[in-house]
């Protein structure tokens, strides 16, 4: 569906049966027992709309924080390869990247990074500083190490 039939929707019916009917919004019970139940991200949306300082806000964390946070784990991964690929002959680099997200997501999937919030993109950033640290000092020196040192962390 696109933005006009929605609107045209909306006009017709009102937004509450539209959005009851699209299934994001509901309400039981009855007086005070009444409760009002919708997708999270409709009330972010709305928020945002009605709000421009919370539009703002989301904006700003999304293009400023976020990003940012992207940028500084991506640019500390070829440093701390460059730093294993002195100790380790042939290193493999994604086995030691899975072990990193292992350890900030729980578990390895592909393209997990993607849709990293800004907290595990900084313990992404963290963990590879760490890595680097630890080689230069000198307390990583071998491939068990490094993968000790990455599940410790």
């Amino acid at each position: 569906m696109n933005i006009n039939t929605f609107i045209e929707m909306v006009d017709r019916e009102g937004i509450t049966k539209v959005l009851k009917g699209l299934g994001v919004y509901k309400t039981t019970g009855a007086r005070e027992t009444k409760m009002t139940m919708a997708n999270p991200y409709i009330w972010v949306l709305l928020a945002m709309e009605l709000n421009p300082m919370i539009y703002a806000k989301v904006v700003m964390f999304l293009t400023d924080s976020l990003i940012f946070d992207r940028i500084d784990a991506g640019n500390e991964y070829k440093p701390m390869n460059s730093r294993i690929k002195g100790i380790i002959v042939e290193p493999d680099y994604a086995k030691y990247a899975r072990l990193i997200n292992t350890k900030v997501f729980g578990l390895h999937q592909s393209g997990m990074r993607n849709i990293a919030s800004s907290k595990e993109l900084r313990k992404i950033a963290d963990i590879e500083k760490y890595v680097i640290k630890c080689i230069e000092q000198k307390f990583i020196t071998n491939e068990e190490q490094l993968i000790n040192a990455i599940e410790t962390y």
